[in-house]
């Protein structure tokens, strides 16, 4: 059986022989860093940009594709740093979603497919991949996914197709979710053009309905979308939901998830969590207004992830996550519902929470309470985010209040 990483001994002798590549200026590394998060601006205040996907703007020009007359230099390249993605260094230069390497990523994002494959056919020498999430193969082709998923998830597929699943580098998962948020025509044009090939959790279908959804946040795409299960690790609902385009784009999903569930899901946290934090209080409150109530099968259970946030309506999810300093407007909005009215322990979490993001906000809205257990609840969960957040001075205070 031919290695999966057979390397022809002209390349091997070509790579030692050429010289590394000279770094990029940081003026092109800012350049690179804004292209890969164009996904993440904003058109509207507070929103994210729309995609290609969403036939509102013309998707940007590729950049230019490696030449095989430049192929053997960047292989060198990568050679020459090998060894820092096989040791503990790699973890310190990677952390924080930040890019390890950038003058590398530089030349990464635009390799084909098959350019790809032969840089890992150099980096293994011959070698088949053993499924060792700790080798500097992997966290190669994890910084690969990011940095250039368009050519990496294919190659996964080819890869797994050859030898199986466990002998394909990298993180599926987080190949997808960057191609979805670089790419999103891109990610629709090959999955479709391969035939919506199956592996990895069905991780092509997924991502194909996530971009329709985002296109089209209809019932039947929402239906389609949540047939896949649970939403797990990829986050594939929150990735939706940062992607469209409007206000009205945003209104009409979570409507078409009131008719999808039956108004009744215990994912919402998954829909809300970030998208709190991209938009004013006032873009938020008027989804919730605008939409039939949704709420989770057993509220004020604990989620298990997100911080252990209990689970609670869309109108808790929203007030709980917002922040842009208006705990009194938050309050007083999610209380004109009785049945949304925090208490006890629930009450202690969302003053916590609150102040663990806003402390001055907080106390503010603590003190317009009126005397009584509500106001002593929710003192008490500001004293617990002040004393757990290393001011204890302050939590005295209050607590001689």
């Amino acid at each position: 059986m031919k290695p999966l990483f057979a390397l022809p001994l002209v390349l091997v002798a070509t790579t030692i022989a050429l010289a590394t590549w000279q770094h990029r200026t940081l003026t092109g590394l800012r350049q690179t860093e804004a292209r890969l998060n164009s996904g993440r601006g904003s058109t509207e205040a507070g929103s994210p940009a729309p995609g290609p996907a969403d036939g509102s703007e013309t998707p940007p020009a590729p950049p230019p594709q490696v030449t095989d007359q430049e192929l053997p230099a960047f292989i060198a390249e990568a050679l020459t740093v090998k060894s820092e993605f096989e040791s503990d260094r790699w973890f310190k230069i990677s952390d924080k979603g930040d890019f390890s390497h950038p003058a590398l990523c530089e030349t990464l994002r635009r390799l084909s497919s098959a350019q790809l494959r032969a840089v890992l056919e150099a980096w293994q020498g011959g070698e088949a991949f053993a499924g060792d999430m700790a080798t500097g193969l992997h966290r190669f082709m994890l910084l690969a996914g990011k940095v250039n998923p368009s050519a990496t998830v294919p190659l996964m597929y080819e890869l797994r197709a050859q030898r199986g699943e466990k002998a394909v580098p990298g993180a599926p998962s987080e190949a997808w979710r960057q191609w979805f948020r670089q790419d999103p025509d891109g990610l629709l044009q090959w999955a479709r053009s391969a035939g919506l090939p199956e592996g990895f959790g069905d991780s092509c279908g997924l991502w194909t309905d996530a971009v329709l959804t985002a296109r089209d946040p209809s019932e039947e795409h929402v239906r389609q979308l949540l047939a896949h299960g649970s939403d797990g690790d990829n986050w594939t609902h929150n990735e939706v939901v940062l992607k469209l385009p409007t206000q009205q784009a945003r209104l009409t999903f979570f409507r078409s998830l009131h008719d999808a569930t039956g108004g009744v899901t215990d994912d919402l946290v998954t829909y809300v969590w970030q998208l709190a934090q991209r938009l004013p209080f006032a873009q938020l409150a008027q989804i919730a207004d605008e939409t039939p109530t949704i709420k989770p099968a057993q509220p004020e259970e604990f989620a298990g992830r997100v911080g252990d946030d209990p689970l609670g309506s869309l109108r808790w999810e929203i007030a709980i996550h917002s922040r842009d300093s208006t705990a009194e407007q938050r309050w007083a909005w999610l209380t004109q519902h009785e049945e949304d009215r925090p208490s006890g322990k629930t009450l202690q979490w969302l003053a916590k929470k609150w102040s663990e993001d806003d402390y001055a906000s907080t106390a503010a809205w603590v003190r317009s309470l009126p005397p009584g257990p509500e106001r002593d609840t929710a003192t008490q969960g500001l004293i617990t985010s002040l004393k757990w957040n290393g001011a204890p001075e302050r939590a005295r205070e209050w607590e001689k209040k």
